[in-house]
């Protein structure tokens, strides 16, 4: 239970945990996807159009959260972006 909590906290999604999704921006949900697979303790991560149909404000948001993944797991993580203005 611990690992959940910590990868909750990684991804800013604590403060969420308990709210419903209908509420909540686009990036936020997405993360749970990404947090399934970190607790799952991969060696490595791709994730295929994470960034789709999020804001520039919220891509950007997005990027800093994976920037604290690598951070927090010391694994390498490749962002595959096919339609992203950066």
């Amino acid at each position: 239970m611990q690992a959940v909590n910590d990868v909750l906290i990684t991804l800013g999604l604590n403060s969420v945990r308990h709210t419903r999704v209908e509420i909540v921006s686009n990036l936020v949900r997405k993360l749970p996807n990404v947090a399934m697979e970190t607790v799952a303790g991969p060696a490595a991560m791709v994730l295929d159009d994470p960034l789709t149909g999020l804001t520039g404000h919220e891509q950007a948001e997005a990027c800093d959260v994976f920037d604290r993944l690598v951070a927090a797991l010391g694994i390498p993580i490749i962002v595959v972006a096919t339609d992203t203005p950066f």
